[in-house]
Order: C-alpha cells, then structure tokens, then sequence
C-alpha cells in the first residue's frame, strides 16, 4: 500500500507499508491494504506508519484522508516528524503569556445597552 503525506510545505511519500493509524475526528483507524475506500476528516493528534518492521510517528495537525485500497493520501495543514518535535521544552500555554505580557487595552466606556429605549428611531 502506497501512502502520501501532502502538506503545503512539502510532500512525503511511502511507496510499501503495512499499517497506518490515523487520529479522525471520530476515533483512531488503523488502515491496512485493502481497506475499504473511505475520506476521513483528521484530528491533531499522531499519525503512526508502520513499514518493514519499524514504526515512524507524525504530529498531524488535522486535515482530511483519502483511503482506497492500495493507497492512502494525507491532506493536511502541516505534518512533522516526531523526531523533529522538541520535547525538553513544550511551547507557553496562553494564559500564562497573557498574564506576563503589559495590558494593551485601553480603558474602553460602558456597552450602551440595546433595547428598544436605547435606540428611539427604530419603533417608527
């Protein structure tokens, strides 16, 4: 079974594996050749091909599949490599950089209220 990973980025292909798991927005599919032919939407999560004995993990930022028996195609908005992935130091969540960054906004007046008493030209 064939496999292409297509991302804006660049394409990786795979001409024989044996297995893939995919993260859709579902649950975790494992696709063996002869698969029934289906399109999935993906969810961020990894993607695992197994090929020869040896595994290679993706972080897959969601995207669609396009499964036939023989090949499976990847559409998605980024795929990297695990290898590539640093893990000694996992990117700021966003609440803690909004709490160390300087307030920006300005000091806005109150909403005015919306009703029929606030805005007098509309019961004509």
């Amino acid at each position: 079974m064939k496999l292409s990973l297509l991302t804006p980025s660049g394409t990786k292909q795979y001409d024989k594996i044996d297995e893939i798991i995919l993260p859709t927005t579902l649950g975790e599919i494992a696709v063996l050749p002869r698969h029934e032919n289906l399109v999935a939407e993906l969810a961020h999560g990894v993607i695992e091909v197994k090929s020869d004995g040896e595994t290679d993990r993706f972080a897959g930022f969601g995207g669609f599949a396009k499964i036939t028996g023989t090949e499976v195609k990847v559409f998605s908005a980024g795929v990297e490599h695990a290898d590539s992935l640093d893990e000694a130091e996992p990117p700021p969540r966003g609440r803690k950089r909004l709490k160390k960054r300087p307030r920006e906004i300005p000091n806005l007046p109150p909403r005015r209220r919306r009703s029929n008493e606030s805005w007098p030209n509309l019961r004509q």
